[in-house]
């Protein structure tokens, strides 16, 4: 595969008489750092706040109108690599739904082999051990065999087998109440 070039990318120097309108600014600042408002002068305070907020508008417009044509070149140069790796992005999507899918059947296959081990192993205690309340999600996992399932579940009916046997020995006339 080609390796992706950027052919032609050089870096932008936007410039502007900053230190000009630094300086202006600064003076007329000075003009307006010492007014104070009075009942009297009220009006002419907020024509001042009116001038000043004109200048900075001024200013913001100028900067959001460079950050647009600034941004043009590379809005299209982005839409162009959205749209290339669009097309890797279907190809993950359709290898993601059949890894998927594979998953599911993997893990119905395994989820009847645990049915059957289950069935083989659990026997006259099904009653105690109901398929649905000692399933464990781990063993839906690739790497937890059937051998170790069917450990799991042997040691649950061992420990069920001695707990119904506690029950009888101790609590014999409410065994079957106590059970």
């Amino acid at each position: 595969m080609n390796e992706f070039k950027v052919s032609i990318m050089q870096p932008v120097v936007i410039s502007g008489n900053f230190q000009e309108m630094r300086q202006e600014l600064s003076t007329m600042m000075t003009a307006y750092a010492d007014l104070e408002v009075t009942e009297d002068n009220i009006p002419e305070r907020k024509k001042d706040i009116a001038t000043l907020r004109k200048i900075k508008t001024a200013i913001e417009d100028k900067r959001k109108e460079t950050k647009r044509d600034y941004e043009k070149p590379f809005k299209s140069f982005e839409a162009e690599c959205k749209s290339l790796t669009g097309i890797i992005d279907e190809q993950i999507s359709r290898i993601n739904a059949d890894l998927n899918q594979f998953e599911q059947k993997r893990v119905k296959a395994k989820r009847e082999a645990v049915r059957n081990i289950y069935n083989d192993t659990v026997g006259d205690f099904s009653e105690y051990l109901p398929i649905e309340n000692i399933y464990r999600p781990q063993w839906d996992n690739k790497s937890y065999s059937e051998k170790d399932i069917a450990a799991d579940i042997q040691t649950m009916v061992i420990n069920v087998r001695q707990d119904l046997n506690t029950i009888d020995s101790m609590c014999a006339p409410w065994a079957d109440e106590c059970k």
